[in-house]
């Protein structure tokens, strides 16, 4: 969950896959913090942070920077620990993330992508 002002709370659903009676559903809270300011998107990478019951990986936030145009904020994960690790300034405002396994790809409204690593 992302809230615009950078709050973010990362959930395990706990999600049941086969059928019978009781809860669908287990959610339990595994993770929240800040990651940034005006926050609009925000993707894990890789796409499960949760590697046997200890979190790991990396969230890839994306914003608005005090002049206008879009900013990424990478943020690592481990365990209770969060480190901002870098920030980049996109040439553009009002783009989005997209889906990729790999990297890092941003498209700015006009369509034109912009990939990283």
């Amino acid at each position: 969950m992302l809230w615009e002002t950078g709050a973010v709370a990362l959930w395990d659903l706990g999600t049941r896959l086969e059928s019978g009676r009781g809860n669908v559903m287990n959610p339990i809270k595994v993770w929240e913090g800040v990651v940034g300011d005006e926050c609009r998107q925000i993707k894990s990478w890789p796409a499960d942070v949760l590697d046997q019951d200890r979190l790991t990986g990396r969230l890839i936030v994306l914003g608005s920077a005090y002049d206008g145009c879009d900013m990424v904020t990478l943020v690592d994960l481990d365990s209770d620990n969060l480190t901002r690790t870098r920030r980049i300034q996109l040439p553009k405002h009002s783009g989005r993330l997209v889906e990729s396994e790999s990297i890092i790809v941003w498209q700015a409204p006009d369509g034109e992508l912009f990939e990283g690593t």
